[in-house]
């Protein structure tokens, strides 16, 4: 309820200006996020008060129900509900924020006047903040909460900010996710606050993460940063009833698996799991460490292990957490025999039987299975605007990389394929690719058949590329496995009998957008500076895809008189 609040009260303040007729609007929007983060809190108590809890959700739900009353008069607009990202993608959790609050009031306890602001940055920063609010004024505070939306260059964001009911005496939270590339979203809000009248050494920082900017900071934000207090608590000092996140996964594993004992847990996430897989350094892939989810194994004395991945907290639109939604479509796949059966899940995580083994040879009959696998794990057709602006990323994204991965002579080679493309496709739907890693080292043979591993939670994350059609899947495994022409040829063919012939320019635009992604997304890797090792791994990974996308382009021209003009 809180995760879902933060995103409505989101969306309605990207939507609505206040003193256009929508101020109580927004304000009961926001006062339901207020209660419900009140409720959220009420639960984490030393000694938690289910009926205080159910008190503030009732006082909540009437907060929505006013706003729904008063939309009616508002005229019809479309609103853009964002994912919190970090509840999504990145294992970042509202209670970290509430002991960061916590902490912050018990610093401050002997402060002269107990007035304070806290600053939401939208998206995540709605439901966030008034967690913070939250614990403050159980800690006695009086409190203010605003909600703001930087604007600007990515590296160089502004913030407008009202300086109405602010003083400058008053204590001011700064509240997101990140610091992500630059932190310049966190100074942008600092630099309003001190216009308004704010002193600086009143500012604190409430960051997801205790590191440092990333490269694209400039020295005026790396600046701020170095001087501006911050506070932030790290997922490994949560506890849950006096628990840490590794102890409840192994609590967990230890109910699944009754009768086993635990010989140890490994924490997996960002490529560490490459130790886990291959015997030989030298043999390890290069992986965007950036873009991974928080993966945990739980290995047994038994000799057996479980795997626990980070499925996600936000809700689906149809009311299923994102958890729950992984469980169902794992579940589904392990049935027609392509993944193991996932086990449960708990904090967000989901468990499945963890797989060694060797990764497969590609051959003929491996080609075969590849295409049957993409075809039974894609998802409904999608619908004309969905495939649209599915093609228009691409597009976007394929001329961009081409221009800064090859040079600007490729860009009219990139520009064509994607028109002719466009052409195709406005009318052929095609359904919906179901996974989104095809990398050779994700496959295992068990007892004879082809099992994916890791086959959750790509098909909607944390990149460019959102809803795609299954030919996104094929390019892939076509790029990852190194397909020569033939073994392509044969994989594109499986899909006759669902999509019928796809024109193999329309698989080059594919192809091409693959590799430009991929090749972007290993080049922003880069640019974080990793250990040499992992650069050299890299970088060879992006010469690889900038080597198959200009392979790509140099045939655009011919291959774009293959699509109908018509």
């Amino acid at each position: 309820m809180l995760i879902e609040s933060g995103q409505l009260e989101q969306a309605a303040q990207d939507a609505f200006e206040p003193d256009l007729g929508a101020g109580r609007f927004l304000e009961a929007i926001a006062l339901a996020t207020d209660h419900f983060a009140q409720a959220f809190c009420s639960q984490y108590l030393n000694k938690p008060d289910p009926l205080k809890a159910a008190d503030y959700i009732q006082r909540a739900d009437a907060y929505l129900a006013e706003a729904q009353s008063i939309s009616a008069a508002l005229s019809h607009t479309r609103v853009r509900v964002k994912t919190p990202e970090g509840y999504a993608f990145y294992a970042l959790y509202p209670e970290q924020y509430r002991d960061a609050a916590r902490f912050w009031a018990a610093e401050h306890s002997t402060a002269d006047l107990h007035n304070a602001i806290v600053l939401g940055i939208r998206s995540i920063g709605t439901s966030l903040s008034a967690v913070v609010s939250a614990e403050l004024e159980n800690a006695g505070w009086n409190v203010r909460r605003v909600c703001v939306r930087p604007a600007g260059h990515p590296f160089q964001r502004h913030v407008d900010l009202c300086s109405a009911g602010i003083d400058a005496t008053q204590h001011a939270l700064i509240v997101d996710e990140g610091p992500g590339l630059s932190g310049s979203s966190f100074v942008a809000v600092a630099k309003a606050l001190t216009t308004a009248g704010i002193y600086p050494e009143n500012i604190t920082f409430l960051p997801g993460h205790c590191g440092a900017p990333g490269p694209a900071a400039s020295d005026e934000v790396r600046h701020w940063w170095s001087r501006t207090p911050r506070l932030c608590v790290r997922l490994e000092d949560l506890r849950w009833s006096g628990h840490s996140l590794q102890e409840q996964l192994v609590a967990e594993t230890l109910r699944l698996c009754d009768g086993n004992e635990v010989a140890g847990i490994d924490d997996l996430s960002g490529g560490a799991w490459r130790q886990a897989v291959f015997s030989d350094e030298k043999d390890w892939p290069a992986v965007c460490a950036l873009f991974e989810r928080l993966k945990y194994r739980v290995r047994l004395t038994s000799g057996a292990a479980v795997l626990w991945k980070f499925a996600g907290l936000v809700p689906r639109e149809d009311g299923r957490s994102s958890a729950q939604a992984t469980l169902e479509q794992l579940s589904a796949r392990a049935l027609r025999g392509w993944t193991p059966a996932p086990l449960g899940s708990t904090l967000g995580f989901v468990a499945t039987q963890w797989i060694g083994g060797e990764i497969p040879t590609l051959d003929t009959a491996l080609t075969s299975e590849i295409g049957r696998y993409i075809i039974e794990v894609s998802g409904p057709v999608l619908s004309k605007d969905e495939q649209q602006a599915s093609t228009e990323r691409l597009r976007s994204m394929l001329i961009v990389n081409a221009k800064e991965g090859l040079g600007s002579e490729y860009v009219e080679h990139a520009t064509e394929l994607s028109d002719s493309a466009e052409r195709v496709l406005c009318r052929k739907p095609l359904p919906r690719f179901g996974d989104g890693r095809m990398a050779p080292f994700e496959w295992r043979m068990l007892a004879g058949r082809l099992v994916k591993l890791d086959a959750e939670c790509h098909d909607s994350d944390h990149t460019i590329v959102g809803a795609q059609p299954l030919l996104w899947d094929v390019a892939g495994a076509g790029i990852e496995w190194q397909m020569p022409e033939a073994e392509q040829a044969q994989l594109a063919s499986e899909l006759v009998g669902v999509v019928g012939e796809v024109p193999p320019a329309l698989m080059l635009f594919y192809k091409a957008a693959y590799a430009a992604f991929r090749f972007g997304q290993v080049s922003m890797c880069l640019s974080m500076r990793p250990h040499e090792d992992e650069a050299r791994r890299l970088q060879s990974a992006a010469n690889a895809y900038s080597t198959a996308l200009r392979q790509c382009l140099q045939q655009a021209a011919t291959a774009a008189k293959a699509f109908p003009c018509s």
